[in-house]
């Protein structure tokens, strides 16, 4: 069938796209002398007497930067393979084993929702590619998972405890706050409070009412495809979130699905287990089911179950880290990423289905306390000891004979310019200082 012939082929380039992405920060995050090293997370679970049933990943095996890069790359090959259509369901095991791998020792980098719904995702399709036996169960599993995904996000909005959803102002803010605005996200939030409220009651339709006509027959479900595909783009056009709407869109594939072939009793008992656990999923919005959270957590080990709904608390300010060094702790040079906010002529720029993890985490941290943004501090270590890596991170290096002997980080407002004031400054944002985020710092003497 050409619908579930090309579902497979568009998993495998979604795959490949998390890979490539993966690669290009890969020792900068992982390696030896990279932020938070895959090598001393092993030892740490060494220590702790875990071992792979109770964190499953291949880096049991060995965590060398070869053994990083290797599964990368083997990561990238066994994508091709499945778009090729080469051994299939056995590209999509080994795909699944080894991006669950990183994802389990690659906090925080990897604790994105679209990491989580790829090990979900990823799994479903193996099975569905193993026997046409289960390719019809598997649909039904991945149009609860498409439910659950739409809903959650749509409950999680209502239920939060900002009131700007339920208010109907959070579009008001979302242009300019996400993480990684892109350009047309510059004109989106100079539109007007009605246009900002319609968008704002679309959104809760697309995500609360129209995953119900999933279940509603063939016409319904074929218009609820083409809703969620047409609500996917919206968001991909205003803004980087990654390959999660890619992978959205192809979730939605499944609704088109039709002839397939006659199941077996035990193909049905295979969906039914992971359908069940979907129902449950979608009950606990509702219900805590405290007695079920090691099931929960246990299949949340094993990327067969995750909790999702994106931007549940709207964030109405910007607030951006602006990373500094010095020689003399009197002139001060600033770093500048690639893609996140920081000159204020610098106009957003699209680089999603890839993702800059760096700068996403660089987002978040000034909205909690030092000690849960511990990465943060190993990050200015490594670029005062001159990582080459790390250092590729960032678009302008200040200092490029020979790190600064010290460095600091300091917060400000961003908010964007109207189009007036753009046109004639030339600068798309305006910022306030608001402190110091780091104080400065130097390597400590040995």
């Amino acid at each position: 069938m050409i619908q579930s012939e090309l579902f497979l082929r568009v998993i495998g380039v979604i795959y490949f796209i998390a890979f490539f992405s993966l690669w290009r920060e890969l020792f900068a995050l992982y390696g030896d002398k990279g932020i938070v090293p895959i090598k001393e997370a092993m030892e740490r679970l060494k220590l702790a007497k875990y071992h792979f049933f109770k964190v499953p990943t291949l880096f049991w095996l060995g965590s060398s930067n070869r053994m990083i890069q290797g599964l990368v790359f083997a990561g990238m090959a066994l994508s091709v393979f499945v778009v090729l259509d080469v051994l299939t369901p056995f590209s999509l095991f080994f795909l699944w084993l080894i991006y669950l791998s990183f994802t389990n020792v690659g906090s925080p980098f990897l604790n994105f929702q679209w990491d989580s719904l790829l090990t979900e995702v990823g799994f479903y399709t193996f099975l569905f590619s193993v026997s046409p036996a289960l390719e019809e169960p598997m649909m039904w599993v991945f149009w609860l998972l498409l439910f659950r995904l739409m809903f959650s996000s749509a409950i999680v909005k209502y239920q939060a405890y900002t009131p700007h959803w339920r208010t109907l102002r959070a579009m008001d803010y979302h242009y300019e706050s996400q993480p990684l605005p892109n350009a047309l996200s510059f004109f989106m939030h100079g539109q007007s409070k009605r246009f900002s409220t319609f968008t704002t009651i679309f959104v809760f339709i697309v995500e609360g009412v129209v995953p119900f006509m999933i279940f509603m027959g063939d016409a319904l479900r074929t218009a609820a495809f083409f809703i969620l595909v047409f609500f996917q783009w919206l968001i991909i056009l205003t803004g980087n979130f990654a390959f999660f709407n890619i992978l959205t869109i192809a979730l939605c594939f499944p609704l088109l699905f039709d002839k397939l072939p006659e199941t077996t009793p035990w193909a049905l008992g295979v969906g039914g287990i992971f359908a069940f656990v979907n129902v449950l999923s979608i009950t606990r919005l509702f219900f805590p089911f405290s007695e079920l959270t090691p099931l929960f957590y246990k299949l949340g080990q094993w990327g067969l179950l995750h909790n999702y709904g994106l931007f549940a608390n709207m964030t109405k300010e910007r607030y951006e880290i602006v990373i500094e060094g010095s020689d003399d702790a009197e002139k001060w040079k600033a770093y500048e990423f690639f893609t996140k906010p920081q000159s204020l002529n610098k106009p957003p720029s699209q680089i999603a289905p890839l993702q800059p993890r760096v700068e996403w985490q660089l987002w978040f941290i000034p909205m909690v306390p030092w000690n849960t943004a511990g990465w943060f501090s190993r990050f200015l270590e490594r670029v005062l000891e001159g990582s080459p890596y790390v250092l590729s991170l960032f678009k302008v290096n200040p200092f490029p004979d020979s790190p600064p002997k010290y460095i600091r980080a300091l917060i400000y407002n961003y908010r964007f310019n109207d189009i007036k004031t753009w046109r004639k400054t030339g600068h798309i944002w305006t910022r306030t200082y608001m402190g110091v985020y780091t104080p400065p710092i130097e390597l400590s003497k040995k």
